[in-house]
């Protein structure tokens, strides 16, 4: 009899402790069990839509790239790539993951290299302007108007043209994003172009608007969410948006940071080094660090031949930059 009540009072233990682990798993994991795995970081002006991506994988095969039969001019980097396509090829009709891959980022390193090099145009004026400053008293007009207007669209602190503070400020901004970091970023968002967001908006990095009627409503938006996945008429607009958000949002101050270091040491804007920065473009914070850099590293090779070294993505390291950066 003793050992009878023995064991019922100690299944009831047993009992009583499965049932707190159970009230403890379902407490610590709320978040996944009970709300949309997708719902991202809202900073208040452009950030994300829904997180999908494929995982980064390994190239094991040695399949040769086909080649690329784009419009030459396109190539040259002459004209902006809208004039010639504004809509997404059908990725997904590629079963190689290779082959999408690379087709993925050759078809977009165009448009990357396209928005760099006029990142580039502005960043060469402004270092015209600084330079000029110390030459003479004042600046032309229009000249001023225009740095004015760069202050604003880069969002930055300082604004009095006089101080050479506020020209390394906006030298800090005014910059290229690295083409490795914008087409692996594009193709997590975008799950290599194939998302329901990218071929219906052109959206490629996931980017929110808030105006009503400025995108498409997402599906696992939640009550009293306002935003929508924007929606651009074509590819390069919602490239020229992301590399403005990140040029521009306080939140991506660490990568604005990481690219001046470079700078500075007369090496290129690197990739890796600037994604340390982008702990807030994904509510998976350093996961999604951890994923931007292994996709780089993985997709090595595909990336380098993708980006084409005569484009008018011009990284070297000017004479002016340096100057700037010892004042």
């Amino acid at each position: 009899m003793f050992k009878s009540a023995f064991i019922k009072r100690k299944n009831v233990y047993l009992l009583a402790f499965a049932i707190v682990l159970i009230i403890s798993f379902i407490f610590n994991n709320y978040r996944y069990l009970f709300q949309p795995s997708n719902h991202l970081l809202n900073l208040s002006d452009s950030l994300k839509t829904d997180y999908r991506h494929d995982n980064p994988e390994l190239d094991t095969d040695s399949i040769k790239e086909t080649k690329n039969t784009r419009d030459k001019k396109e190539e040259q980097h002459n004209i902006s790539p809208s004039e010639s396509r504004s809509s997404l090829p059908d990725f997904k009709s590629k079963k190689n993951i290779t082959l999408k891959k690379r087709a993925f980022f050759h078809f977009l390193s165009p448009y990357i290299a396209y928005e760099n090099g006029l990142i580039l145009k502005q960043r060469e004026f402004i270092k015209e302007q600084s330079l000029l400053l110390e030459t003479r008293d004042s600046l032309a007009q229009k000249d001023i108007t225009l740095l004015k207007k760069y202050l604003v669209d880069y969002r930055c602190i300082n604004s009095d043209l006089s101080n050479p503070e506020t020209f390394k400020e906006l030298l800090e901004h005014v910059d290229i994003i690295p083409q490795e970091l914008a087409l692996v970023q594009a193709a997590l968002e975008s799950s290599w172009g194939t998302s329901y967001f990218a071929k219906k908006a052109n959206n490629l990095f996931g980017q929110w608007c808030f105006t009503p009627g400025c995108g498409i409503v997402p599906r696992a938006r939640r009550n009293g969410d306002v935003h929508e996945v924007e929606k651009f008429k074509s590819i390069d607009l919602s490239v020229k948006s992301y590399m403005l958000f990140l040029n521009s949002h306080p939140a991506f101050d660490v990568l604005r940071k990481e690219r001046a270091i470079n700078r500075l040491h007369k090496e290129k804007p690197s990739a890796l080094k600037m994604a340390n920065g982008l702990i807030k473009y994904s509510a998976k914070g350093e996961a999604y660090i951890k994923d931007v850099k292994s996709m780089i590293r993985w997709n090595k090779k595909n990336l380098t031949e993708a980006i084409n070294p005569d484009s008018q993505q011009d990284i070297s390291i000017q004479k002016q930059d340096l100057l700037l950066n010892s004042n």
